[in-house]
């Protein structure tokens, strides 16, 4: 009697919502696939976790503070000590300073006879993490460049963004002494990308950082991630928590495309310009660090700029130098990098000898 019932409910279900059934079986489906992935990416992210070396451990520095036009920014006339180790094997542990203008300390001789400065900025390759205050990229310059007084003005997580604002809505100039000189960026792909906000960066530390967007043609500052885009930092979030993009390493946007590389010509233009309304005297460089290739679509977004007749509004356009392939012929047994991706003082030295070269 009951399987006679249930036969009966079955064939009118089919006859009069067959297309709700379909829908719901389709549906049961794809959630059961969606669960059978996700199971076997946690899987094999957790057996690949077993088999991986000992992670690397940060002791991070405790000169950062939030800050609520950059993120983060280092505190003036501090010092604190960072270490990097894997396991018991320390890798690094190197002591920055801080001076009164929040920059890090920049030794060099004889800074009453250097008659031009060059202020460096950048994210945590500037700034010099896990190398010691005289073999960062300014110290180094300012020992192959005596008529240049160098400041550091870099530090961690910044992007192409963090110099248009620096230079545009903080005093950060006020601290510098000669009234001409040079301005060096130092970019790699992963800053225009913190420009852009991307998925991995805003689901994680980069909520804080400051969000400029370009429309038509204009840049607008729209005060950190957190304010200008809070639904899509909760389904970035949300994404995040998903295995199977962990282990496929999915992003988005996936790469920089032509408009990301747009939003950063017209930061660095506008820093360019901003530059050149302070001093008469001033050429801003961005250099592109050993295996960081970004200066090809950068070169091209200015050419765009170009053709609109905004890049020929500065006297001196902006120079692109590309040392991308500075390193292809190091030995194997010179290390360059930290495992954590840093540049070691060996690199600063190369990067440092090449700018130098072209300048002068």
């Amino acid at each position: 009697m009951v399987s006679q019932t249930m036969k009966r409910l079955l064939r009118y279900l089919l006859r009069r919502h067959s297309g709700v059934l379909a829908l719901g079986m389709s549906l049961g489906i794809f959630v059961g696939l969606l669960a059978l992935i996700e199971g076997t990416c946690t899987f094999l992210l957790n057996r690949a976790a077993k088999q991986a070396p000992p992670p690397l451990e940060v002791a991070f520095h405790g000169l950062g503070s939030h800050d609520p036009v950059l993120g983060y920014r280092a505190q003036p006339n501090r010092e604190s000590v960072q270490t990097l180790r894997r396991g018991e094997t320390v890798i690094y542990e190197t002591l920055y300073r801080t001076d009164a203008h929040r920059r890090r300390i920049t030794p060099q001789t004889n800074t009453a006879t250097r008659e031009r400065f060059a202020l460096f900025f950048g994210c945590s390759f500037t700034f010099g993490e896990g190398v010691a205050d005289d073999e960062t990229l300014p110290a180094q310059f300012a020992a192959l460049a005596p008529e240049h007084h160098a400041y550091n003005y870099g530090y961690g997580g910044h992007g192409p963004q963090h110099l248009y604002l620096q230079l545009t809505e903080m005093d950060v100039l006020s601290g510098v002494e000669e009234s001409a000189g040079i301005v060096v960026y130092s970019l790699f792909r992963d800053q225009i990308m913190r420009a852009v906000g991307n998925m991995r960066l805003l689901s994680t530390w980069g909520p804080i950082l400051p969000c400029v967007t370009l429309d038509r043609g204009q840049l607008h500052y729209r005060g950190s991630f957190e304010e200008a885009w809070p639904f899509r930092i909760r389904l970035y979030r949300l994404a995040s928590l998903s295995r199977t993009l962990e282990y496929f390493q999915l992003d988005w946007p996936p790469r920089l495309r032509r408009q990301d590389y747009d939003l950063a010509a017209h930061l660095f233009h506008a820093s360019a310009r901003y530059l050149e309304t302070q001093f008469d005297d001033v050429q801003l460089y961005v250099l592109n660090y050993p295996g960081a290739d970004a200066i090809e679509e950068l070169e091209a977004a200015l050419a765009r700029l170009q053709a609109q007749g905004k890049r020929s509004s500065l006297r001196r356009p902006i120079v692109l130098l590309n040392y991308s392939e500075l390193l292809d012929e190091v030995p194997e047994a010179v290390v360059v990098e930290y495992p954590d991706g840093h540049p070691t003082a060996y690199t600063h030295r190369r990067v440092t000898e090449a700018l130098a070269e072209d300048i002068y």
